[in-house]
């Protein structure tokens, strides 16, 4: 689960203390503006500050503000975290439901984020060998991008006591499993609990999605811009019918308009239904090739069960590769033998749908076609209020299907989000079952590595000469050299690349918190233009994704486009000399 930012506000210490406005985060873009003097650092780092990082203001920030306040959404929840300034660790977390929670140490503030985000936080191993718990604060230095120390690393943090840690931050990030897990069975019990909730919750989910399913049948969710129009229009009917009920030449032209929509609906039922018949015949033709090629590995594994009697050692591996191998791909088959089968049964239940469907169109024109004969041979008003009726009537059934589609839509979503989740867990177990050290798959540092010369490419460095790679222990390359290797607006552009890349991977899968924090590149080392694309691809990778995120960048002197989603802040008060985001709080 994701974080929302929602608003954040610095509190005065007592009456003359200095405080912000409640600044509210945009959806999309929160684009923190103002000069050199106006407070833009604090702001940005208040956001981590209040999630758990340790930030130490400045003494005149100390003096006069007394805490932050920082409102966020988690599943649909709201919680409002103030952390007081002056004291190490102490928090007050006021939840949605009205329930108060007070943290005065690191980890127990963490373990509460950490659950209600459902964030793996295994116990690591620390650079002594020792037990090493998991901190917010080791995490914040992945998504908030300091002004000093962020763009020359990839990663930075100032406490670096756990083992590999930049490593092992990525990895869970990604939803891969901790490289040096303090106690690998243990680790790998947590996961395994992981699974069987998350395995009951898709349970629960799939029945709900099965009682929709049976009460209101399988909507198209192609349709619905269709339903929306025709419910439109049936609205747009009834007005007018409803308040010139005399006129039946208005009538008449009414029905013939209804006549015309029903009978485009009948036609293209009519295609479904030949297209979808076509569907079930294919469907079933390969799923009769999948059932041979399941039968021929059942009798390869079974060859291999009596070859491997043969040998008299005990716990012979020498058909192991082998056994593998069959048992994999026989349940991939076996899966897919499965899907199959499924999907022939859904196009059946499509198919009995549609006709029911045709079965309503057909009665629908029918009573249209008597309604204008009504009208046509006699002068009353019956014929009106019959085909009034029936309008209302079809109205409350398209609403209805317009209703249950946006029923299905939402559990069909959360149960891909969970089958997705369940993956990355069966994928950490099996991580662990194979060794503690396994490091990053190829998969996936290929993919990072890929998306990262596109957004290198983006932003005006021609990865070509020096291609973006990521080697075993996730260490960063630019061709053969490491990335630490160059400086000024290269490596800005190298670590604005690597947190774009980091934040696509994640976009359907891992970890990632749902925001990144950007204080500050040295922009007179990169040119606006390069920045306003590489901002430009955020926002458009923001709308597109159904993995909603957020981004927040300050700028003394960048100028940001804001959409709807987005938001700008601006200092709202004036010291006599410059406009600053802090101020006395006036009586």
């Amino acid at each position: 689960m994701k974080i929302k930012l929602l608003s954040l506000e610095f509190l005065p210490r007592g009456q003359k203390g200095w405080s912000s406005e409640q600044l509210h985060f945009g959806n999309r873009v929160t684009f923190i503006s103002g000069n050199n003097q106006a407070g833009k650092t604090p702001l940005m780092a208040s956001i981590a500050f209040c999630l758990g990082m340790p930030y130490q203001f400045r003494q005149d920030i100390v003096e006069q503000c007394a805490a932050v306040h920082l409102e966020i959404e988690i599943n649909e929840v709201q919680y409002q975290i103030e952390r007081q300034i002056d004291t190490p660790y102490n928090f007050a977390v006021f939840s949605g439901d009205g329930e108060l929670h007070t943290f005065e140490n690191e980890k127990d503030f963490s373990n509460f984020l950490f659950d209600r985000i459902d964030f793996p936080h295994p116990e690591l191993t620390s650079t002594s060998n020792e037990r090493a718990p998991l901190y917010t604060s080791h995490l914040m230095s992945s998504f908030y991008i300091d002004q000093l120390l962020g763009w020359s690393t990839t990663y930075w943090s100032q406490s670096r006591y756990i083992k590999n840690q930049s490593e092992e931050m990525l990895r869970l990030i990604l939803g891969l499993s901790p490289r040096f897990p303090y106690s690998q069975k243990e680790e790998l019990n947590r996961e395994k609990k992981r699974l069987a909730s998350v395995t009951v919750e898709i349970s629960d989910r799939g029945r709900i999605a099965r009682d929709l399913h049976t009460a209101f049948g399988s909507p198209d969710m192609a349709n619905l811009p269709k339903l929306h129009e025709r419910r439109d229009g049936l609205r747009r009917g009834l007005e007018i019918l409803k308040l010139r009920l005399p006129s039946n030449d208005e009538a008449l032209a009414a029905i013939d308009i209804e006549l015309a929509a029903s009978q485009r609906d009948l036609a293209d039922t009519s295609s479904k239904l030949y297209s979808i018949g076509a569907k079930r015949r294919s469907l079933n033709q390969i799923s009769d090739e999948v059932q041979a090629e399941s039968e021929t590995l059942s009798l390869n594994d079974a060859a291999l069960n009596k070859f491997r009697s043969f040998c008299q050692v005990e716990n012979c591996g020498m058909f192991s590769t082998s056994e593998r191998s069959y048992g994999r791909s026989l349940l991939y088959l076996l899966d897919q033998l499965k899907d199959l089968k499924l999907g022939v049964s859904e196009l059946e239940k499509q198919e009995a749908q549609i006709n029911a469907e045709s079965e309503k169109i057909n009665a629908r024109i029918a009573e249209l076609t008597t309604a204008k004969t009504k009208l046509l041979s006699r002068s009353d008003l019956f014929a009106v209020g019959d085909l009034i009726g029936s309008a209302s009537s079809e109205l409350v059934d398209i609403e209805m299907q317009i209703a249950s589609a946006a029923r299905v839509n939402v559990q069909n979503a959360q149960l891909a989000q969970l089958s997705i989740k369940r993956g990355e867990i069966q994928d950490r177990i099996e991580d662990l079952n194979v060794s503690a050290g396994r490091t990053l798959t190829g998969e996936t540092r290929t993919a990072i590595s890929e998306s990262m010369n596109k957004w290198l490419l983006l932003i005006g460095f021609d990865s070509a000469k020096a291609a973006a790679s990521l080697d075993e222990n996730f260490k960063l390359y630019l061709g053969s050299e490491s990335y630490k290797a160059f400086k000024g607006s290269t490596l800005t552009r190298i670590i604005l690349a690597f947190h774009a890349a980091v934040l696509e991977y994640c976009l359907d899968r891992g970890n990632h918190l749902g925001f990144l924090l950007m204080d500050c590149p040295k922009q007179q080392e990169l040119e606006p233009s390069d920045l306003k694309r590489y901002l430009e691809a955020l926002a458009k990778l923001a709308d597109s994704s159904t993995s909603k995120f957020q981004i927040c960048f300050s700028s003394s002197e960048f100028e940001f486009d804001n959409s709807e989603s987005d938001v700008e802040w601006r200092p709202a008060f004036n010291d006599g000399q410059v406009d600053r985001y802090l101020s006395p709080t006036l009586d």
